[in-house]
């Protein structure tokens, strides 16, 4: 699976970070490392940002998706940043996760993201 399903993935959507994802909600994360990530030959910043969805380090995921610039992709790693944050009483984190990720948001009219971090109540 691993080389050919990264080969799948070199295209705007779906992109190898929202099938990370998919397996971190899943609670697969271990297996998306071992089967696809640790034999992938191609060492790119998708990757990175994919272990670090597997591995939690949301807001890492974020930094470097935001480095290869794409820019929705790295706004939905800041907002399950920020919920994760919140989720362990990091206000401050949180806040700064929101406050990167919300002006994406508004600006395209996703009203329903925007939602998400009100709910969040967090500054």
């Amino acid at each position: 699976m691993g080389p050919a399903m990264v080969a799948g993935l070199c295209t705007p959507f779906p992109t190898l970070t929202a099938v990370a994802w998919v397996f971190r909600d899943l609670g697969r994360e271990q297996e998306l490392c071992e089967l696809v990530l640790d034999p992938d030959p191609i060492k790119s910043p998708w990757n990175e940002a994919s272990r670090a969805i597997c591995e939690g380090d949301l807001a890492r995921a974020a930094d470097i998706i935001d480095e290869v610039g794409h820019t929705a992709a790295a706004a939905y790693a800041r907002l399950r940043a920020a919920k994760a944050f919140a989720a362990v009483g990091q206000q401050h984190e949180a806040a700064a996760q929101r406050a990167q990720a919300e002006p994406f948001y508004q600006k395209v009219g996703a009203a329903r993201f925007v939602r998400d971090f009100e709910r969040l109540a967090i500054p």
